[in-house]
Parts: structure tokens; sequence; C-alpha cells
């Protein structure tokens, strides 16, 4: 729900990446075609997803109770350094886990608001 905040707050620079392509779908859907408009849709798996630029928030849906192995660990420091300017990350501590049609356990979104 945070992109819908966000986009209620003025933003229209918005990415959101999910390893699910379902997980994105129901949030398109929820937001309606002109609002889900203003936000990029990436289907991905984070640790092997590189930022094409900076954002000035990232948000994970409490990453590191899913990605426990520390080279993964690593990899997503690594990431959130190279894809965060110096402003703030929020992490969220709900336990949520979805899983998709396919069975694949998807525990978390990202959140990507760069600068507009």
């Amino acid at each position: 729900m945070l992109v819908d905040r966000l986009l209620d707050a003025g933003h229209r620079d918005l990415t959101v990446l999910d390893v699910s392509e379902h997980a994105l779908s129901l949030a398109r859907h929820r937001l309606g075609p002109r609002r889900a408009g203003y936000v990029r849709w990436i289907e991905a798996d984070l640790l092997r997803w590189e930022p094409p630029r900076c954002c000035q928030l990232w948000h994970d849906r409490a990453v590191f109770h899913f990605v426990t192995d520390p080279t993964d660990r690593e990899r997503y420091r690594e990431l959130a350094a190279t894809a965060l300017e110096p402003a703030f990350t929020s992490v969220s501590s709900r336990r949520e886990v979805h899983r998709t049609p396919a069975g694949v356990t998807q525990p978390f979104i990202w959140l990507l608001a760069h600068r507009v």
C-alpha cells in the first residue's frame, strides 16, 4: 500500500519490483490503469537485478526474514548501497507471505521512489 500513499502524495516516478507477476498484476489492478501508469513495474529477482539509476527511497518487506544466506544478504546490501541516494531506507517487519498460483513464495515487495 506504500505505492498508493506515494501516489496520493503526488509522486509520479515510482518503481515496484517483485519476483511475482501475479503480485504486480494485483497491485496494478488495485491502483487502476491511470494511477498504475505512473509506476514502473518490474518482475525480477532483486538479487539478480541491476538498478538503472539511484533512488531516494528503498522500501522492503522483511527481507532478512527470507534472505538468510550470508552471500545473498551481502548482495542485498551492495544493491541498496548502489541504488540508494543519501536519504533513508524503510524496512517493514511484517511477516506476510504470498504464494503465487505456481506455488512460489513471494514474501516481499520492493519499492523505489526516484527524484522528480
